[in-house]
């Protein structure tokens, strides 16, 4: 019986080493195929990138079970919200987004337009509405007015702009305001001015 267990031992080993084998080579013969290597619902290309499997569905980390440091020295780009709650610590630079509207039709802004926004009316007075600040709080509007002409802002779905429903003071090219959503005494649908310049 021992003469018996010990012939079948190397066997089974032998058996055990071919079976992993073929499966890495399965394993490696897909990546060249398919360009990547899957772990889970993770995949890493071939460039060295960790890709979830489908846009928007997975997180790396959870409430309960946080990552510690993250270093990087490249691009961080984040497709939805990031929360930070210990301290975050920019060495080069936060870019925001910049876009030039222009327009002769009130309009809405969106969510997506949060950033730096100017806005030229051809001389015409001009209503832009800002979102409901109930869903998009904390978010900021860097708002210049490019030409003259009465730009009126408008607090949007049961919102105010520090207490009143519109903000009507800018009338002169380079007039602007910066407003954040929400956050401040008065409930979750208020706009705050923060910062403005008014000629």
């Amino acid at each position: 019986m021992r003469k018996f267990l010990t012939l079948r031992i190397p066997i089974l080993l032998a058996i055990f080493v071919i079976a992993l084998t073929l499966g890495l080579v399965s394993m490696r013969v897909g990546a060249l195929i398919t360009d990547y290597w899957d772990i889970g619902p993770w995949r890493v290309d071939s460039s060295g990138h960790l890709l979830p499997g489908v846009t928007g569905s997975y997180n790396i980390g959870s409430d309960s079970l946080k990552p510690a440091d993250i270093t990087m020295s490249g691009d961080l780009a984040v497709g939805d919200d990031a929360t930070v709650s210990g301290k975050l610590t920019v060495t080069e630079s936060i870019t925001e987004s910049y876009e030039l509207i222009t327009t002769t039709t009130a309009f809405t802004l969106t969510a997506a337009q949060a950033g730096y926004v100017a806005i030229n009316s051809s001389y015409k007075d001009l209503t832009v509405t800002l979102p409901n600040a109930e869903t998009c709080e904390g978010i900021v509007y860097y708002i210049k007015a490019v030409d003259t002409g009465t730009l009126t802002i408008d607090g949007g779905v049961a919102g105010v702009i520090d207490g009143a429903a519109t903000y009507t003071a800018m009338d002169a090219a380079g007039d602007c305001i910066a407003v954040k959503a929400g956050g401040l005494v008065g409930g979750a649908t208020n706009w705050w001015i923060f910062l403005r310049y008014i000629q």
